[in-house]
């Protein structure tokens, strides 16, 4: 009984460290998408694409506030090459995700994780 118990107890904990992973990771992912998409929409609804890309700066740091447990660091990339009537602006978001206090399953510190996304410019309002 006590040698099961010793081989047991490591594989045990190595399930639940991969277990606790797997989750900080898709609430990460979850987390990067919305900001995504919260970026792109409050840039779709600014007036010229200088404040569209502060506003989807902002709306990121909104998000993920200042990085939280899963997001070490962020960037945020404002494609406003479209920002006309009828076009469209594209964000993406980029967060380093740290792994770091999940030690013992041989994964790196860090992890990046990307999401993008795209909100139409209203066709029938005025921009700068």
């Amino acid at each position: 009984m006590t040698v099961q118990t010793v081989f047991a107890v490591p594989v045990l904990i190595s399930v639940l460290l991969f277990v606790v992973v797997c989750g900080r990771l898709v609430e990460t992912r979850l987390r990067v998408d919305s900001a995504a998409q919260d970026a792109a929409r409050a840039a779709s609804l600014a007036r010229s694409s200088q404040d569209a890309q502060t506003v989807a700066r902002g709306a990121v740091a909104g998000d993920l506030g200042g990085g939280g447990p899963n997001c070490g660091t962020y960037t945020v990339t404002t494609d406003t090459t479209d920002f006309r009537p009828g076009g469209s602006v594209r964000v993406s978001v980029r967060c380093a995700a740290t792994m770091s206090g999940l030690s013992g399953l041989g994964l790196p510190g860090v992890v990046g994780v990307n999401s993008h996304a795209a909100s139409p410019i209203d066709q029938y309002r005025g921009i700068t």
